[in-house]
């Protein structure tokens, strides 16, 4: 198993009576892929802001690469590279301006930082945009550049702040494959925060939060699962075949108003193959859907404001 890349152990932050994290327990590893997954105001960004030394918790503990955050929060920022928004890019200056004032903050020689600009420059499709000036960047541009400029450090934490609403599927390519070079490369942990899930459902985890809280911690696809049955929807051949699936299945099956029967199946084991084999004599069509990372989310989040 790889290293812990981060240790969250009942972190809070609050101010006075308010509370914007609660008890927030959690572990991320070296090299994967990790986003924050929640609605505006829930916390991620301030959880994100800690991750980079650049906020400390109230209450609770939190190790960075085993430093603590706050005792140790420079050698945090030391390690971790973060992207919020554009505000690390300066407008009034060129493309190429602001990625050489990032190499010079992390001490990149020429040799170094020349060829690895011009690569990600190339691959974020902003080559041909090198001289111009930030202030007349597109937002899908700036957020592009904010990433290209975090990544330049190869840090051990690269922290990405709601920034892939703004790309597009081209970028978001990109993004996966660089990221993707950067974890086995030099075991880069990368944290996205987000509030749309599909943005983020090809990281290896997601934990969700809500109101300050960690909701769940988990694989998409095992976060699928919190979302309940498969469903069929079966285009029966005739009335007398609907009957009988209906008879079949009983209370687990609902008509649509063209005739179709959409059927509950939990997920056991086999459980959707033998409810295939049941039906397909008396079906002219059969689809499956599966629930989404959407339908996850949201039960999610309807559960903990039912809880509150």
């Amino acid at each position: 198993m790889s290293a812990l890349a981060v240790e969250a152990e009942k972190v809070g932050f609050g101010c006075g009576d308010l509370r914007f994290l609660r008890d927030i327990t959690l572990t991320f590893y070296e090299g994967e892929t990790v986003a924050l997954l929640g609605p505006p105001g829930c916390g991620k960004t301030l959880l994100a802001q800690m991750l980079c030394g650049l906020q400390a918790p109230t209450s609770g503990r939190l190790l960075v690469c085993g430093h603590p955050v706050g005792a140790s929060s420079d050698a945090v920022r030391r390690l971790s590279s973060a992207a919020f928004g554009s505000s690390g890019v300066d407008r009034m200056l060129t493309v190429m301006e602001n990625t050489r004032l990032h190499a010079k903050l992390h001490d990149l020689c020429p040799n170094e930082e020349k060829p690895l600009t011009a690569r990600l420059l190339r691959t974020f499709g902003l080559s041909d945009r090198r001289d111009v000036l930030c202030a007349r960047l597109t937002p899908g541009e700036l957020a592009r550049l904010a990433v290209v400029c975090a990544m330049l450090s190869a840090p051990k934490v690269l922290v990405v702040d709601d920034l892939l609403q703004w790309m597009d599927a081209e970028s978001r390519k990109a993004f996966r494959e660089i990221t993707a070079e950067m974890r086995a490369r030099y075991q880069t942990t990368v944290v996205l925060t987000s509030r749309n899930p599909d943005e983020v459902d090809f990281c290896d985890r997601i934990a969700v939060l809500s109101r300050g809280k960690l909701l769940a911690l988990d694989t998409p696809n095992m976060l699928r699962d919190i979302a309940g049955c498969d469903e069929l929807l079966v285009k029966p051949v005739d009335d007398r075949s609907a009957g009988k699936i209906r008879r079949r299945f009983g209370v687990i099956v609902e008509q649509d108003e063209d005739g179709a029967l959409r059927i509950a199946v939990r997920r056991e084991q086999n459980g959707l193959e033998q409810v295939l084999r049941d039906v397909l004599t008396d079906a002219s069509a059969v689809y499956i859907r599966r629930p989404s990372l959407h339908d996850a989310y949201a039960k999610l989040l309807a559960e903990s404001e039912t809880s509150s």
